[in-house]
């Protein structure tokens, strides 16, 4: 690279030491930082949220509901959602469904995603 003082990586990217051009962060990752010298200085993907494409400054947005997204998702459907637990929109960690009537479970999980997916 560049003199440090005449040359700042950009933001999105990381500017590995004796590279003539900027990489960009790996999908499921971010930077808004300057100056990174590897993939490893990037930010994983907050829990709940998805980078979706390479050189990302900031997340694509919260994980669909039926699917949740540990740090590091590059998808918005990263991990189906396990049988007996719920997900809803920006699910980090499943939760596990209330024990009970399966009808009514089933009703109040079908009213959260129909008005979590109204947005």
């Amino acid at each position: 690279m560049q003199d440090d003082d005449a040359y700042e990586c950009p933001v999105g990217h990381f500017c590995p030491e004796g590279t003539s051009e900027p990489q960009k962060c790996p999908a499921g990752s971010y930077s808004n930082s300057v100056r990174l010298t590897s993939a490893a200085e990037c930010t994983p993907c907050t829990a709940g949220e998805f980078c979706e494409q390479a050189g990302m400054t900031t997340t694509n947005g919260t994980c669909y509901a039926g699917y949740y997204c540990p740090n590091g998702s590059s998808s918005p459907r990263e991990v189906d959602c396990p049988k007996g637990f719920f997900c809803g929109n920006g699910t980090a960690t499943p939760s596990p469904c209330p024990k009970g009537d399966t009808l009514i479970t089933l009703i109040t999980i079908i009213r959260a995603l129909f008005w979590e997916n109204r947005a």
